[in-house]
């Protein structure tokens, strides 16, 4: 039987026991907490770096590190951005999303370009197409000028002998008149339009070509010239003969130079000297060279152009729209009497 001083010593010890533990978990949880213990460092508005275990508020939006008890840097919090570096970020965004568009865009056509064509001279090929079906458009619009010139001359002529026995030019006659003329007018300027298509697709070709060779890896090939400079005969180009006024008023004043060179280059008479249209009788002969010059509104209507057509003579409906060297010549001339460089696009 145990003793009552025995059963008091137990109970004393295991008091102290449990007062030992109790004591050693409360230092592991301070030892822990000591080592978890930050501080921080910042520089304020003054340039002056703090240390401290607690970090003011007026202070966050400068940026700061966090640092442990022996001074390791933990972590780096940047400052707060400013609404100009949000927006800078912004468009950074922006223009970087918008280069990725423009990269993926010319891989995409790098792809149909080498799918489109297995070799340089299919796009020769597609080239020659395309502007065979342009050149089909611009002769159609010709023919049908010059039906519009024979009818008019004999309006031309009814009217004159109207005038000729006394008596007025009917009104339904003045339509009709009137009618050749806007007829030849708008078909000049679908070729206007059809000159500038060719001029287009003659560029885009010569792109795709030098394009394509880079592609390949040929960039070293024998011979590196645009397709316009291999295959289009030398010598004046279609827009050669077409002067952009910069403002109607440029027009007025270029337009009686441009009546006048007509007048002095052509080889056939005027039949029909209007405001915007001068046109002078068809080629009857080999020699024999027609001028017709129209004033054409731009396609948008801000401005307006002047535009020399030059015919010969043609022995059959198959035949080309004249290309001899004193065709060539009065084309190149027609700016040059109007004050005019060549036009900014070369080798066409």
């Amino acid at each position: 039987m145990t003793s009552p001083d025995t059963a008091i010593s137990f109970l004393a010890h295991r008091r102290a026991w449990r007062h030992r533990v109790l004591l050693c978990g409360l230092l592991l949880t301070l030892g822990a907490d000591a080592s978890q213990a930050r501080f921080y460092r910042w520089v304020d508005g003054d340039g002056v770096v703090h240390y401290s275990d607690t970090l003011p508020p007026h202070e966050i939006q400068r940026g700061h590190a966090e640092l442990s008890d022996n001074g390791v840097q933990l972590e780096t919090v940047p400052p707060v951005k400013t609404p100009e570096e949000l927006a800078r970020d912004r468009e950074l965004e922006r223009m970087r999303a918008e280069q990725q568009r423009l990269i993926d865009a010319q891989a995409a056509d790098d792809a149909l370009l080498l799918r489109t064509y297995p070799s340089a001279d299919d796009i020769a090929l597609a080239r020659s197409t395309k502007l065979e079906s342009i050149n089909s458009a611009i002769e159609m619009k010709r023919s049908m000028i010059r039906l519009h010139q024979r009818r008019l001359i004999q309006l031309y002529g009814e009217a004159a002998d109207l005038e000729r026995a006394g008596k007025p030019v009917s009104e339904e006659l003045q339509t009709r008149i009137e009618r050749a003329e806007t007829a030849i007018s708008e078909a000049y300027t679908r070729i206007l339009n059809h000159e500038r298509q060719r001029q287009e697709v003659r560029a885009k070709f010569d792109h795709d070509l030098a394009r394509y060779h880079e592609l390949i890896g040929d960039t070293g090939a024998s011979d590196q010239r645009t397709l316009s400079e291999a295959y289009d005969t030398p010598g004046a180009t279609m827009l050669d003969n077409v002067v952009t006024c910069a403002d109607s008023d440029e027009c007025d004043r270029l337009w009686p130079l441009a009546v006048a060179y007509v007048r002095s280059h052509a080889a056939t008479p005027t039949h029909l000297a209007g405001d915007r249209l001068i046109v002078t009788a068809a080629p009857r002969q080999v020699n024999d060279v027609s001028l017709i010059l129209s004033r054409i509104a731009d396609k948008e209507g801000s401005g307006e152009s002047l535009f020399l057509d030059v015919q010969c003579y043609r022995q059959g409906d198959n035949a080309r729209t004249c290309q001899d060297t004193h065709a060539t010549d009065l084309v190149t001339g027609f700016r040059a009497a109007l004050g005019k460089d060549k036009p900014a696009a070369e080798g066409r």
